[in-house]
């Protein structure tokens, strides 16, 4: 008796799709922008490990008050206004950033630069003192540009004894290690390259004629390393595409906070799967899976708070130039340092 079978040999049943339900999307959105932002956040994890060693390019306000070299003024000495009406004459005639476009003297200093006493004339771009010229306290005649043998020598005094000048470069903005927006009032500026054994740099501007910045063989190591990578401090994003930078700057950690949210949310969802039945085991998952899920719960609190708090400080950074605009304040009560007159004097003509 012959028996009919149900069903054809080797035939596969169709898979029933699985609903999309709330676990199932917080799923597939942690797995696919993990995938694709995974090496991301992983650089900027290693990067800031690199710049726990950074070694900082921009002098301090204490490092620039110990350069400089105590003198007693003479009698002999122009006057303050003198100076800044000689300023005022060949102000026009210097380069800028395009940025300082108000150049109204607005205070200085009487210091000793290089070989002579020298006012140094300010003017102002928001929250920063912006050295407008230099001019020979002697004689009142104005000395900005700074010549190369000037800024050679001016950036000599701040290296090694004996070390020789291997370059001098003319920089019309910053390069990769002195590309911060908080330095842009410098330029332009030399870059005098010198032979020692750290490959030393020295910055000086070459309206003001004062060395704002060094760098060194571990500058630029841990720029690269560090910096670059974690801020995306390429020149051609930053300088040359600064609206893109700030966007990128709010969306991708924006994105990374995303990925700890529902990596979180999943992990707590997913922990002590047959605690019903009695059984404690944590995870349900076994191998690197496993850990993944476990690491992911301890640390993901830590890694959402990290890149939270990245997204103010770009996304608001007039916050963040307010309060540096009072500390600045508070140092120069405390210092008497790059201190300028909020009101603008009315200069003699």
């Amino acid at each position: 008796m012959a028996v009919q079978v149900a069903g054809v040999a080797g035939h596969i049943p169709k898979r029933t799709p699985t609903p999309l339900g709330w676990k199932r999307l917080l799923y597939l959105t942690h797995r696919w922008i993990g995938i694709v932002l995974g090496t991301m956040v992983f650089v900027w994890f290693t990067s800031g490990i690199a710049m726990a060693f950074y070694d900082w390019p921009a002098y301090t306000e204490s490092q620039l008050l110990g350069q400089l070299t105590p003198f007693e003024p003479t009698d002999s000495l122009v006057g303050f206004r003198a100076a800044a009406r000689a300023a005022l004459v060949r102000i026009p005639s210097l380069t800028f950033p395009a940025k300082v476009t108000d150049r109204t003297p607005i205070g200085g200093r009487l210091f000793w630069w290089h070989d002579r006493p020298t006012y140094q004339i300010w003017g102002e771009l928001a929250y920063h003192p912006v050295t407008l010229a230099l001019v020979d306290a002697r004689t009142g005649s104005v000395l900005s540009p700074v010549s190369v043998v000037a800024a050679s020598a001016v950036a000599a005094e701040r290296v090694e004894a004996g070390a020789r000048v291997k370059g001098v470069d003319l920089l019309a903005r910053g390069d990769h290690y002195l590309m911060n927006r908080d330095y842009a009032h410098e330029y332009p500026a030399y870059r005098v390259r010198f032979a020692d054994p750290s490959a030393t740099a020295i910055y000086v501007e070459q309206r003001g004629g004062t060395a704002f910045g060094r760098a060194t063989s571990t500058t630029r190591l841990t720029t690269w390393l560090g910096t670059v990578p974690h801020w995306m401090y390429f020149q051609w994003l930053l300088q040359d595409r600064e609206p893109l930078w700030q966007q990128l700057s709010v969306v991708l950690p924006a994105i990374a906070v995303l990925i700890a949210l529902t990596g979180i949310t999943l992990g707590l969802v997913q922990l002590f799967p047959n605690r019903k039945r009695g059984r404690w085991r944590p995870t349900a998952y076994r191998g690197v899976s496993k850990w993944h899920h476990l690491a992911g719960v301890i640390f993901g609190l830590l890694v959402l708070t990290w890149t939270f708090t990245g997204i103010p400080r770009t996304s608001a950074p007039q916050l963040f130039r307010a309060a540096h605009r009072s500390r600045k304040r508070a140092e120069t009560a405390s210092t008497g340092t790059r201190s300028a007159s909020p009101k603008r004097p009315r200069w003699p003509s």
